[in-house]
């Protein structure tokens, strides 16, 4: 929907299959409320949480369907910030710290890292 020529309302995007891949809210152009992506078989595979203007949001990824590794962190300004979690595998957990558009990373020293829920 567009309304004076700037996006205005909900955008669903579909995969060729059909099935719902992506849904976007708008005001004015830009990326409001909550975004989420959906792998063709309905599971989620991201969270987007607007945090007023673009580029400033809370991000999950899910890096595959089964939900069970992932990123998660934060953007300002359309750059990561602070502290982003990392889960590639059962024995690869990481946090990479953001400073200033350079980051460095250390192995999370935990035993579990909780898989953040969408």
């Amino acid at each position: 929907m567009y309304k004076k020529g700037l996006k205005e309302g909900k955008e669903e995007i579909f995969w060729e299959t059909g099935e719902i891949g992506h849904v976007y809210h708008y005001s004015q152009n830009q990326l409001v409320d909550t975004s989420y992506s959906y792998s063709k078989n309905g599971n989620v595979l991201a969270r987007l949480i607007n945090l007023g203007g673009f580029g400033n949001s809370e991000v999950i990824n899910y890096l595959d369907s089964t939900q069970n590794t992932f990123m998660s962190g934060s953007m300002r300004n359309g750059n990561s910030i602070g502290d982003w979690l990392y889960k590639f595998t059962p024995d690869s957990r990481l946090v990479r710290h953001y400073n200033g558009g350079f980051y460095t990373q250390t192995p999370c020293d935990c035993d579990t890292l909780s898989v953040p829920k969408i």
